[in-house]
């Protein structure tokens, strides 16, 4: 069920919710329409067998008229049968009206073979032709065969099945093949521009009115509203909408995304279930796994293809080049990283304290101070390397922020850049940052290669 009838229930009827029911109504029809009038002539034979008023009520929009031709040739078929009936075999073949019929079929296959052959290739009814003409080449004598003939010509076989093949024989293939053939074939006129003659714009064209009324009016909406930044983004956004108003006859292949369109619709309104039913779920769940496969496949092909570029060579160049380009930043960052260790008060304590200990460890290794007593040789020792240590490190926390630390800074993120350039120190960092640009692209593939949709299946059968 396409509506959800407990939701409009509980909001009721309002006027958007039957305008948009009104649309999508209409819109379902002319889409029935459309896949009628694309396969009418497909569908013809069958139309004509069970429904015949509805083939007559339609072939005039399609250009289709009897053929007076092909009537022709049934008739003066029909006449000489009849006489074939009306007296012994022998005699009648020595009338001359049926000699003169016979005559009349023979020039008839001619003509209709060979001015209608184009034609009928072009509205699809050539294979029913070539079926009846092997039918007819097959009922010739053997020496009236057409054994160098590819594929049998109404205009070459036809003139001698009339002429050579026996009548009870013409009779048998005539009921079975070449009757129903003919009565199935059709002419269809054409336009000056050579094109069939098609007039189902005069059925589509009150939908296509309507339809682009409608999308007028949402756009004049849409933009009055703002619910678009600009307001030639609404036929952007709504291009389907665009395609299926398309009304010329080389694109009507195109009216089809009205079914695009319908969906759409549908999926918008909080009053329909659809993108909720089994099929909708079924359909994203299959297209999301493939489109996961298939982006993970490419993901892996790259990431294989840059592990190749990294072992070949050439990569220290990229990144140094890259490092070049953020000097200042880099600069930046380390000032930043150096002033706060600098007053990082947590970080000074645990040095101080380690200090301490390492200051107090060595007074006792010191030999000019062996007579001092430990309490003042450790007390003078600790307090004044610590005294030291304050002392440098304010000044490098005024260094840091003063313009000759920036420089010292500078200068030695410079000469870092420089020195890989230097053969030993580049072919070092070359290989090192090769081991690790591998590793990680090796971790990234692993990464990519997971079946996400596997894993969420398993989550969601764990926690069922």
């Amino acid at each position: 069920m396409v509506l959800d009838f407990r939701r409009i229930k509980e909001r009721g009827w309002s006027f958007r919710l039957v305008w948009d029911l009104f649309m999508i109504f209409l819109a379902v029809i002319n889409l029935l329409m459309i896949l009628f009038d694309l396969t009418y002539f497909l569908m013809r034979p069958y139309y004509r067998m069970h429904t015949p008023e509805l083939v007559q009520i339609y072939d005039p929009y399609k250009g289709v008229e009897t053929n007076p031709e092909f009537e022709q040739f049934r008739q003066t078929a029909s006449q000489y049968f009849r006489l074939a009936e009306a007296s012994a075999p022998e005699a009648n073949e020595q009338t001359t009206e049926r000699a003169e019929l016979r005559l009349t079929l023979a020039e008839l296959s001619e003509g209709i073979g060979s001015t209608y052959t184009d034609f009928f290739e072009a509205t699809g009814q050539l294979d029913s032709v070539r079926t009846m003409t092997a039918r007819m080449h097959e009922a010739l004598p053997p020496e009236q065969e057409l054994v160098a003939t590819r594929r049998f010509r109404l205009q070459d076989v036809g003139p001698r099945f009339w002429t050579d093949v026996p009548s009870d024989e013409q009779r048998r293939i005539y009921e079975e093949s070449i009757d129903p053939t003919f009565d199935s074939l059709f002419y269809r006129h054409r336009q000056v521009d050579g094109s069939f003659v098609d007039r189902f714009i005069l059925l589509d064209a009150p939908f296509l009115i309507l339809f682009l009324l409608e999308f007028l009016g949402r756009w004049i909406i849409s933009v009055r509203r703002k619910m678009v930044a600009r307001w030639w983004l609404f036929p952007v956004y709504n291009w389907y909408d665009i395609l299926g108003l398309i009304p010329f006859a080389y694109f009507r292949v195109f009216r089809l995304v009205r079914i695009l369109s319908i969906y759409i619709r549908l999926h918008r309104s909080e009053l329909t279930t659809v993108g909720q039913d089994i099929f909708s779920r079924t359909f994203r769940r299959y297209s999301n796994i493939l489109t996961e496969e298939l982006s993970d496949r490419v993901a892996v092909r790259i990431l294989a293809e840059m592990q190749a570029e990294i072992r070949g060579g050439a990569s220290l160049d990229i990144v140094a080049n890259a490092l070049r380009q953020k000097r200042e930043p880099i600069k930046k960052i380390i000032i930043e990283t150096l002033q706060n260790f600098s007053t990082d008060t947590p970080a000074l304590d645990d040095t101080r304290d380690l200090l301490s200990s390492s200051l107090e460890r060595a007074a006792g290794n010191v030999p000019s101070l062996r007579l001092v007593p430990d309490f003042i040789k450790t007390t003078l020792t600790r307090e004044i390397g610590l005294a030291v240590f304050d002392a440098i490190n304010e000044s490098m926390v005024g260094a840091w922020e003063d313009e000759r630390g920036a420089q010292l800074i500078s200068e030695a993120v410079d000469f870092a850049l420089e020195e890989m350039r230097h053969p030993d120190t580049g072919r070092k960092l070359d290989e090192l940052y090769r081991e690790i640009a591998i590793d990680v692209i090796e971790n990234l593939k692993e990464s990519v290669a997971v079946k996400q949709w596997a894993r969420q299946e398993n989550d969601a059968k764990r926690d069922a």
